[in-house]
């Protein structure tokens, strides 16, 4: 508690000294940061088109690679290791890296991910080759988690923020939609291993085509920043940040230990750090586990990968309004407290629908919780974004993204491992509890904690500079 008064005592004072010093500072925005934002979107469409192909093609995938179900679980659960693991030490370096160069960094490593995961595909007997380009690819995953609020920040005015961190999250979305859909009408059990080959190859290949030619964009035509900061926050954030700049290696890595105690012993941060890791990660399990889900509840029932596909589908369009919708919402309301808990209420609700129609096994309850599903987590996840950078202002959002993602790969790990175990040794009800728990207990942390919005009081502090003159 004290060290949480220390650091809003500390932000508020910070806030008042650079209000003063920015407040002739010209303010602008440029037409080329929607450059920046359709990079970001295409990288994310691509993510997630790739992660989306593993999980509803379950299957297909163990028979070709001659495996169990478990382990092509591990094509995405490897990544949440990476997550633990890497974090901490990806933030570190990081911090002193410039938006371009970590920008094409996070492009790199997820092409080098999709071209190793496609050589793989070449024989049934580089399983472990797929693991290692997966893991690659989660490093850009990190770095794209911390990178979709900075773009927002650096490029955009304070009124467009929300629906940018949108944009980019749709992106996502709409490619494991995409993927959903598509990858169990391409690879099919009846098929040759010599057709389920070609046709991954194709698949992540011309993903693979794609990410490189955004990589050779980024290095002709990207910025780490425009000419002017497009928002006063920014602005600030800016003058905060030079004052860093040109210390020594020591004392940037006691800068940031000094940041990780101030976060981690910080409630606000601690709780929405937990909450984060416990709402966002439930799309990601259910994509990973739902064939098999289905394959457990309706045995006699055919075409069930082509029915998981489309309520991923679905679910993940639904994602995308909950995004586009919430973005605006959030700036327009800065209730920022408020539609968390309620995107979070209505995933617990969501995913008792999925328990109610895995017991009286109807199908049509099912999707209408997964429907729900996708369109509150969409929300939650722009909400929770606004929400760190409003508490944690004005430290760097790169690195409390970055930091926040430790929780997020703790539990993107937790929840297919426990509903894979679930669902083997118990069944598919009980598989499917695991994330009623989580996200009630998610429910109940933020609606019982007090928060501080830092950035918004920073807005608001220049608006009584400016009507004081």
């Amino acid at each position: 508690m004290a060290n949480e008064c220390n650091l809003t005592e500390s932000t508020a004072s910070l806030i008042s000294r650079q209000v003063e010093e920015i407040s002739g500072q010209e303010i602008k925005s440029y037409s080329s940061r929607w450059f920046a934002a359709v990079l970001m979107f295409t990288l994310s469409f691509s993510r997630g088109w790739v992660a989306s192909c593993y999980p509803s093609v379950n299957d297909v995938l163990a028979a070709y690679f001659q495996v169990l179900p478990w382990q092509i679980d591990w094509l995405l659960i490897s990544q949440a290791v990476v997550f633990v693991l890497c974090t901490v030490p990806l933030s570190f370096l990081m911090s002193s890296a410039k938006y371009r160069t970590a920008f094409i960094l996070m492009t790199s490593c997820q092409a080098m991910g999709v071209l190793l995961v496609d050589l793989a595909f070449l024989t049934r007997h580089t399983f472990a080759l797929a693991i290692v380009g997966q893991s690659v690819s989660a490093a850009s995953n990190i770095l794209a988690m911390s990178l979709v609020p900075s773009t927002a920040a650096v490029w955009f005015p304070a009124d467009e923020i929300g629906p940018v961190i949108s944009f980019c999250t749709v992106g996502w979305g709409l490619g494991e939609a995409f993927g959903s859909l598509t990858t169990p009408h391409l690879v099919k059990m009846d098929q040759t291993s010599s057709t389920v080959r070609f046709r991954m190859l194709l698949l992540l290949g011309s993903v693979g085509l794609v990410l490189i030619i955004c990589l050779i964009a980024e290095v002709f035509f990207l910025k780490s920043r425009p000419p002017t900061p497009p928002s006063k926050a920014q602005a600030m954030l800016i003058k905060h940040q030079e004052t860093a700049q040109n210390v020594s290696f020591t004392e940037q890595l006691v800068r940031f230990k000094d940041l990780m105690l101030n976060l981690y012993t910080n409630r606000q941060f601690l709780t929405l750090w937990l909450v984060y890791g416990l709402s966002v990660p439930v799309m990601r399990s259910y994509t990973v586990l739902f064939s098999s889900i289905l394959h457990n509840q309706f045995q006699k029932a055919s075409g069930l990968n082509t029915k998981a596909g489309l309520v991923l589908m679905t679910s993940w369009v639904m994602s995308i309004f909950g995004s586009l919708v919430a973005g605006p919402v959030v700036t327009k309301t800065k209730r920022y407290k408020a539609i968390v808990v309620a995107c979070l209420a209505t995933q617990t609700v969501s995913c008792m629908l999925g328990l109610i129609g895995a017991e009286l096994s109807n199908f049509a309850v099912i999707y209408a919780g997964m429907a729900i599903l996708g369109f509150v987590t969409g929300s939650a996840a722009v909400a929770l974004y606004e929400l760190l950078v409003e508490i944690t202002y004005p430290s760097s959002v790169k690195q409390v993204s970055m930091l926040t993602m430790i929780g997020l790969g703790i539990m993107t790990l937790l929840y297919p491992v426990i509903g894979r175990a679930l669902l083997s040794y118990v069944n598919a009800s009980a598989s499917i509890c695991f994330p009623i728990i989580t996200t009630f207990i998610a429910v109940v942390l933020v609606a019982s904690q007090n928060l501080s919005f830092h950035r918004l009081n920073a807005e608001q502090s220049e608006m009584e500079v400016l009507l004081e003159k």
